[in-house]
């Protein structure tokens, strides 16, 4: 919201965090302190960085009437009337494709960032101009490692199997360099190369939120490309599961099924 509120870089925000959609809900609560813009205000700058798409309910003189407004100061009790009056109760905005990353990309610039204590914080130089739409950050207590002394673009191709299944495709790599998965961080995301090596020891959350793999070639592999599968664990002991309780149920209807015709039968 602080980023909405001074223009500093907005659209980096919601692109950092792979958004879609923003929903924006016209609160009653703005009056109380000087901090927050009205809805008014709000709609207007979410207006020119986002596309509107839906408006939801709204506002008219019977509802407003049903809403607590007993504030002892005349101005702020006018101010709700007159600032929510016809306004809609919720507004959705579709991102623009322009300000969207690909779900899965090779990270062209890292940053590795000392929290001092701001777990929850964005740090300073996601909204620097610097800070492109295909670079990530890391907290510094959650990697250990040397970063790479020079970030190089690297091509990446994806295909999505299914919601936790995907086939990746790396090509023009250098020695080092970090796959980005834009998911909310799970350790059972698991990232396999050809070869059927597992990388998850050098799987580290990213940005904050999302998965990254720091994949480093071995110095004997002559070659620049790789491929991989990202495959989410717990699904697969699911659909095991799922096969197996099948299976058993299949088999318990084969032996209903034989046994009635066993006794029709004599």
């Amino acid at each position: 919201y602080d980023a909405l509120k001074n223009g500093n870089n907005f659209e980096k925000y919601l692109s950092l965090i792979g958004a879609d959609y923003v929903l924006q809900e016209n609160d009653f609560d703005w009056r109380y302190t000087t901090s927050i813009k009205t809805p008014i205000e709000i709609n207007n700058d979410l207006n020119k960085k986002l596309i509107k798409v839906s408006e939801f309910g709204y506002f008219d003189q019977k509802y407003l009437e049903t809403i607590p407004n007993e504030d002892p100061d005349q101005v702020k009790k006018d101010l709700l009337q007159k600032t929510l009056l016809n306004q809609p109760a919720l507004v959705l905005y579709k991102v623009p494709e322009n300000l969207h990353s690909p779900k899965i990309y090779v990270a062209q610039n890292v940053y590795l960032i000392d929290k001092k204590g701001k777990e929850r914080a964005y740090p300073s130089q996601v909204v620097s101009d610097n800070f492109g739409s295909r670079d990530i950050f890391l907290w510094s207590d959650d990697f250990q490692k040397e970063l790479p002394l020079k970030q190089e673009t690297a091509k990446l191709e994806f295909t999505k199997i299914n919601p936790t299944k995907y086939k990746i495709a790396v090509s023009e790599a250098p020695k080092q360099y970090f796959i980005q998965f834009s998911e909310r961080f799970d350790k059972g995301w698991e990232l396999t190369s050809s070869r059927s090596q597992q990388i998850n020891l050098n799987h580290f959350k990213t940005n904050g939120y999302s998965n990254g793999w720091l994949i480093d070639n071995s110095p004997k592999e002559s070659s620049n490309s790789a491929q991989f599968e990202l495959n989410f664990a717990p699904q697969k002991s699911l659909s095991l599961n799922l096969k197996w309780l099948l299976l058993c149920f299949s088999i318990s209807v084969l032996i209903i099924i034989y046994d009635q015709f066993k006794k029709h039968g004599s």
